[in-house]
């Protein structure tokens, strides 16, 4: 697999692992679906932002795997060195790396930034994620118990960190 720079063609791709990640799993925190006009406006927020935004694809082809982003941790200007990402693959792909690869891609992009910190905001029932993060020097540092919903359903937040060099 590669990962690269996404482009306007794999929007739809996209917002499809996005949507179906709404739809089936506690990684987003909404049970509203992305239409294709909120899917490109995201995208040029990412762009207009700076922010990277990335897709693993088949080394033979373009078949998105997953995607990674970065992203403002909060709007006031005290947290301009801290990002949040967010990833997500394919409900086809997962298993393979992918999340690994493009984690290990977006910290590197991170990296040289002029950021201090990444931060994420994972349900605790994402084990895998958690799992995941940690193998990358992702520390816990906070964890909410209920403060989110989905389904009717109470979700812890657990933040998980990593400072950079």
């Amino acid at each position: 697999m590669d990962v690269r720079d996404m482009t306007a063609a794999d929007l739809e791709a996209v917002r499809s692992i996005y949507n179906y990640s709404v739809e089936k799993t506690t990684a987003v925190w909404t049970e509203a679906t992305r239409s294709d006009a909120e899917q490109r406006a995201w995208f040029a927020e990412k762009q207009a932002g700076g922010w990277p935004a990335l897709v693993a694809v088949e080394t033979d082809g373009d078949a998105v795997l997953g995607f990674a982003t970065l992203g403002a941790f909060r709007s006031q200007p005290g947290f301009c060195r801290t990002a949040e990402h967010s990833i997500h693959v394919s409900p086809a792909a997962r298993r393979r790396g992918v999340g690994r690869e493009l984690l290990e891609a977006l910290l590197v992009r991170a990296s040289a930034m002029p950021l201090w910190a990444v931060v994420g905001v994972i349900s605790a029932d994402n084990v895998a994620s958690l799992a995941l993060h940690e193998s990358f020097g992702f520390q816990e540092v906070g964890r909410f118990p209920g403060v989110g919903v989905k389904w009717d359903r109470r979700l812890d937040a657990v933040f998980v960190q990593k400072t950079l060099a």
